[in-house]
Protein backbone atom coordinates (compact mmCIF):
# COMPACT_ATOMS: atom_id res chain seq x y z
CA UNK A 1 0.00 0.00 0.00
CA UNK A 2 1.66 3.01 -0.98
CA UNK A 3 1.01 6.33 1.47
CA UNK A 4 -1.29 9.11 -0.44
CA UNK A 5 0.52 12.51 -0.61
CA UNK A 6 -1.94 13.75 2.38
CA UNK A 7 -0.85 11.26 4.72
CA UNK A 8 2.96 11.23 3.49
CA UNK A 9 3.30 15.01 4.48
CA UNK A 10 1.21 14.41 7.37
CA UNK A 11 3.71 11.68 8.53
CA UNK A 12 6.70 13.42 7.51
CA UNK A 13 5.86 16.59 9.53
CA UNK A 14 5.23 15.05 12.96
CA UNK A 15 8.64 13.09 12.10
CA UNK A 16 10.45 16.33 11.00
CA UNK A 17 9.08 17.70 14.46
CA UNK A 18 10.00 14.67 16.35
CA UNK A 19 13.79 15.67 14.93
CA UNK A 20 13.91 18.74 15.85
CA UNK A 21 13.55 17.61 19.34
CA UNK A 22 16.23 15.00 18.89
CA UNK A 23 18.64 17.85 17.60
CA UNK A 24 19.81 18.78 20.99
CA UNK A 25 22.05 21.47 20.49
CA UNK A 26 19.77 22.92 17.89
CA UNK A 27 22.59 22.46 14.90
CA UNK A 28 20.30 20.94 12.37
CA UNK A 29 21.78 17.48 12.86
CA UNK A 30 21.19 15.35 14.66
CA UNK A 31 24.44 13.36 16.25
CA UNK A 32 25.19 9.48 16.32
CA UNK A 33 25.38 10.23 20.29
CA UNK A 34 22.42 12.38 20.09
CA UNK A 35 20.47 9.17 18.52
CA UNK A 36 22.27 6.65 20.50
CA UNK A 37 20.57 8.44 23.95
CA UNK A 38 17.48 8.13 22.28
CA UNK A 39 17.43 4.52 21.13
CA UNK A 40 19.39 3.33 24.08
CA UNK A 41 16.84 4.62 26.67
CA UNK A 42 14.43 2.82 24.15
CA UNK A 43 15.61 -0.77 24.36
CA UNK A 44 19.16 -2.71 24.70
CA UNK A 45 21.39 -2.21 21.53
CA UNK A 46 24.67 -3.51 21.02
CA UNK A 47 27.46 -1.15 19.80
CA UNK A 48 27.28 -2.99 17.04
CA UNK A 49 23.13 -2.82 16.30
CA UNK A 50 23.56 0.71 17.08
CA UNK A 51 26.35 1.44 14.27
CA UNK A 52 24.49 -0.58 11.70
CA UNK A 53 21.61 1.51 12.07
CA UNK A 54 23.39 4.94 12.00
CA UNK A 55 25.05 4.07 8.95
CA UNK A 56 21.86 2.92 7.10
CA UNK A 57 20.18 6.27 8.44
CA UNK A 58 23.69 8.26 7.52
CA UNK A 59 23.35 7.94 3.71
CA UNK A 60 26.16 10.92 2.75
CA UNK A 61 28.27 9.27 5.52
CA UNK A 62 28.87 12.50 6.88
CA UNK A 63 28.55 11.07 10.70
CA UNK A 64 25.38 12.69 11.12
CA UNK A 65 21.75 12.72 10.23
CA UNK A 66 19.73 15.93 8.47
CA UNK A 67 16.57 15.63 8.71
CA UNK A 68 15.75 14.64 4.70
CA UNK A 69 17.72 11.35 5.65
CA UNK A 70 15.98 10.65 8.59
CA UNK A 71 12.76 11.01 7.30
CA UNK A 72 13.54 8.69 3.75
CA UNK A 73 14.87 6.66 5.97
CA UNK A 74 11.55 5.70 7.53
CA UNK A 75 9.50 5.87 4.88
CA UNK A 76 11.75 3.47 2.88
CA UNK A 77 12.13 0.75 5.39
CA UNK A 78 8.75 -0.44 5.77
CA UNK A 79 5.38 1.00 4.17
CA UNK A 80 3.19 1.56 6.63
CA UNK A 81 -0.07 3.83 6.80
CA UNK A 82 0.17 7.13 8.39
CA UNK A 83 -2.08 5.95 10.99
CA UNK A 84 0.91 3.54 12.09
CA UNK A 85 3.92 5.85 11.38
CA UNK A 86 1.56 7.90 13.96
CA UNK A 87 1.07 5.22 15.99
CA UNK A 88 4.47 4.11 16.29
CA UNK A 89 6.26 8.00 16.74
CA UNK A 90 3.71 8.06 19.51
CA UNK A 91 4.76 4.94 21.62
CA UNK A 92 8.70 6.36 20.89
CA UNK A 93 7.58 9.94 22.18
CA UNK A 94 6.04 8.69 25.48
CA UNK A 95 8.35 5.73 26.23
CA UNK A 96 11.10 8.67 25.85
CA UNK A 97 9.38 10.81 28.07
CA UNK A 98 9.09 8.23 30.27
CA UNK A 99 12.43 7.36 30.50
CA UNK A 100 12.95 11.39 31.26
CA UNK A 101 13.97 12.65 27.60
CA UNK A 102 13.34 16.32 28.24
CA UNK A 103 13.55 17.29 24.92
CA UNK A 104 10.44 15.04 23.76
CA UNK A 105 8.27 16.32 26.72
CA UNK A 106 6.58 19.02 24.72
CA UNK A 107 5.65 16.28 21.40
CA UNK A 108 2.33 16.81 21.96
CA UNK A 109 1.95 20.13 21.02
CA UNK A 110 1.89 19.01 17.65
CA UNK A 111 -0.08 16.11 17.73
CA UNK A 112 -3.04 16.04 20.04
CA UNK A 113 -3.37 12.24 19.65
CA UNK A 114 -0.01 11.36 21.41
Amino acid sequence: MNLGSDDRRRSSTAIKQAFRRADENKDGYVSQSELESVFRSLGNWSDEEFAMLFSAVDANADGKLNCDEFVDWLFQSAVRTAEEIEKEVCEVVKAAEQAGMEWMTHFNEYDADC
